[in-house]
Parts: C-alpha cells; sequence; structure tokens
C-alpha cells in the first residue's frame, strides 16, 4: 500500500443519486490536494428500482462526457478512473451495457474505499486506533471497521456490512406526518442485522466514529455552521466536523416541530435550495437511521466529513490496489 511518488489522477464516480468529477494529487504519505476549484457534479435521476432507459442513457452521456474532459485534459489515460458502486451493480444485473472503461466496485472494494476515505480526513491519526465508518449512499450504505498498522502501512482487523438501504430508499419510506411509525421500520431493518452491527461496537477510548454521505454532511453543517436561515449550505465548511448524538437529536425535534405547523419553513431549515424536492425526506430520514445506529454501537460523538468515496478510491488507485480499465479502452 506504500507510494513512492505522488500522482495525479481525474476520477469519476458513478452514484447512486449523482455523477462527480474531479482531479487531485495524492502524496506518499497519504494527504490529497484537489486541482482547480472545485468538482463537478451531475445529479442523474436513474431509480434502479424503476427504471427509464431515457434516464440511463443520458447518465452515460454525461459520464462519458467526464470522461473525455479528463482526457482531453492532458492526463494520461491510466491516470483517469471511473468507477460506480450499488447502480451500476444493479444495471450490470441488469444486464444493462456498462461501458468497458467503468469499474463496477463489489462489496469488498466498496467498503474498503469507505474506510479509506474517512480515514484520510482524520488529522491525527492514532497507531492501532480503531476507526468505524458509516457511509451512506443513495443506493446502499457501508458499515466498515479497522485499525491503522503505522509500522506496516496497512490496514488490520478489517470488517464491514453491506446495507440495501440508502437515502433514496429512506426518503421513500419516510412520512414527516407519522415520524414513529417511520422509526419502528428502522429499528426492524436494523434488527436484521444484528449480528453484524454488534462488530462494530465502540472500543473504549479506542475508537472513532465516522460518518459519510449527503444527509450526514447536512446534518453536520445545520447543526454546527449554519448563521441563520440565509447561510446556504456548503459541504467545504463541514470537511471534518464533531457533533454529539445529543446534538442531533435536539435539531431533528426542532425541525420536526416546526413541519408540524409550517412545512414549507421546515423545508427551508433544512435546505432553502430544495424545498421542492425530497431533501427533506433524506435528511431527516438519515438523521433517525444515523441516530439509531450511533446509539447501538454505543457512541455519543460523531465525526462527520464531507469527503466522498473519490478520495479513499484515490488513495487506493494511487498505490495500484486497484486495476484501471481505462488505459485498455
Amino acid at each position: 500500500m506504500t507510494l513512492n511518488n505522488r500522482k495525479r489522477l481525474g476520477i469519476v464516480e458513478v452514484g447512486s443519486y449523482s455523477v462527480r468529477r474531479m482531479v487531485a494529487t495524492f502524496e506518499p504519505n497519504g494527504k490529497f490536494r484537489i486541482d482547480g476549484s472545485e468538482s463537478n457534479e451531475y445529479i442523474h435521476g436513474v431509480d434502479a428500482d424503476n427504471l427509464n432507459n431515457h434516464s440511463v442513457d443520458c447518465l452515460w452521456q454525461a459520464v462519458h462526457g467526464f470522461y473525455k474532459s479528463l482526457l482531453d485534459s492532458g492526463l494520461r489515460p491510466e491516470n483517469v478512473w471511473v468507477y460506480g458502486t450499488e447502480l451500476c451493480r444493479r444495471l450490470s444485473i441488469m444486464q444493462h451495457r456498462i461501458p468497458t472503461y467503468v469499474i463496477v466496485l463489489n462489496a469488498d472494494q466498496e467498503a474498503v474505499t469507505a474506510w479509506a476515505t474517512g480515514f484520510l480526513k482524520i488529522p491525527d491519526k492514532v497507531d492501532g486506533w480503531s476507526y468505524t465508518i458509516f457511509d451512506q449512499g443513495g443506493g446502499s450504505s457501508e458499515l466498515v471497521s479497522g485499525a491503522w498498522d503505522d509500522r506496516r502501512n496497512r490496514i488490520e482487523n478489517l470488517k464491514y456490512g453491506t446495507f440495501d438501504f440508502g437515502h433514496r430508499k429512506l426518503a421513500k419510506l419516510y412520512s414527516p406526518s407519522s415520524p414513529s411509525a417511520y422509526v419502528e421500520k428502522i429499528r426492524n431493518l436494523l434488527g436484521q442485522h444484528t449480528e453484524q452491527i454488534a462488530l462494530h461496537e465502540a472500543k473504549k477510548r479506542m475508537s472513532t466514529f465516522i460518518l459519510l454521505g449527503g444527509p450526514a454532511t447536512k446534518l453536520a453543517f445545520n447543526i454546527r455552521h449554519k448563521r441563520d436561515e440565509d447561510h446556504d449550505y456548503d459541504g467545504r465548511a463541514v470537511d471534518v466536523t464533531t457533533i454529539s448524538l445529543k446534538e442531533m437529536q435536539t435539531y431533528y425535534n426542532k425541525v420536526a416541530n416546526i413541519y408540524k405547523g409550517d412545512p414549507d419553513r421546515a423545508r427551508r431549515e433544512i435546505d432553502r435550495r430544495t424545498i421542492r424536492s425530497d431533501e427533506y425526506e433524506r435528511v431527516m430520514s438519515s438523521a433517525i437511521l444515523l441516530m439509531l445506529i450511533s446509539a447501538r454501537l454505543g457512541y455519543e460523538t460523531l465525526t462527520v466529513t464531507a469527503s466522498s468515496t473519490r478520495y479513499g478510491f484515490g488513495f487506493l488507485a494511487a498505490r495500484g490496489i486497484i486495476q484501471n480499465r481505462s488505459s485498455s479502452s
């Protein structure tokens, strides 16, 4: 897992909710620097449970446009990476044609990528410390734990579980008018994975719990960084933000109470730019899941990072852990 020289990589992530593109330089010590002002994103709207051929075609057109833009920027083909997760796995099973240059991560690879993403963002890494990451994507969620062995430069005791409930599915299950019924549904869902979840329980004073994914990031921003109702969400402000389980509970209760009297105001509280979408349902349904799973694991303090799995993927790709398909296309 050692990297001897810095590597500049172009990466396209095909997620269950959107496609994102970035260019970053990865250093031998694990640090990375994003080139340019920001990543590019395309929200594709593909629903694997209700497929529309036109939206799938638009998805691949967007992916190819990002891919070609990286090649046109002067990056060598072997340094341009395109990968997909749960949505691509579903499309593959349904025998939809996937471009040959797209690497479809299996559950094992996605779990390791999620762990690497969370680990990279911790500023003061401790040798032998256990890091548990919960990555909530649009189509699935990963819970993965591992300890860092600094002397051997590798992950030890890696354990992971993959769950088929991402934030898109949870948003459909959530009803703002009857959240208690939703809580019971989530309790039942987690109850089906009791033994798997127990493997990741907190190690007293020797472990850190890290949350990845859009809903967790927005919750952390609103709880810790939002100055007033006109202060729009900015994931970069979150980076590595620590919040308590109690703070998340208090925030959830506040917004849910606002909704009872003024639904539009509650939606604006979550994000005023998305009041006509299901963003309220995505964030509030995820808050309940995150609170329940944190409590089951025994964590009172939660570390949230806005980093996408693109960073963990780049960390692994730069070290040759994943084989590229781009150079042979």
